[in-house]
């Protein structure tokens, strides 16, 4: 592990971060290996060229997204990042909004990282008592 493998990591989940909300599926392909796949909140299986086709539909966009309470762990040449993950936007012109858990697996690769699986983990919280 080198000292600033968790900076490079967190740069690159916040630049990735910027590309998805700008809905720029160029930008979003350069921090994605050609093998990512996405296993979504609900346990469906979306890889690289199909989530890229979506975006640039702009069937589904982000208004916002907010990461916080990051955890990085680098392993040689592999890493995990988790973090808490709050967004909003429209999928087929419906709004959404979701609080997940997100963990992406990176590997470096000719020197710089790119992100190979991101899991989606809803957070179920049990209902609020009424006043």
């Amino acid at each position: 592990m080198r000292p600033d493998d968790a900076a490079e990591i967190l740069a690159l989940e916040e630049a990735l971060t910027r590309a998805i909300i700008a809905n720029d599926p160029t930008a979003i392909a350069r921090f994605l290996g050609e093998e990512w796949i996405l296993i979504g909140a609900d346990g469906g299986l979306v890889d690289r060229a199909k989530f890229l086709l979506v975006i640039g539909s702009s069937d589904f966009t982000h208004s916002w997204m907010n990461f916080d309470d990051w955890r990085i762990r680098t392993y040689d040449d592999a890493a995990v990042a988790t973090a808490h993950a709050v967004a909003a936007g429209t999928s087929r012109g419906r709004p959404f909004h979701f609080e997940q858990r997100s963990t992406d697996f990176l590997v470096r690769r000719d020197g710089r990282w790119v992100c190979v699986l991101t899991q989606l983990t809803t957070i179920s919280r049990p209902p609020q008592p009424r006043d």
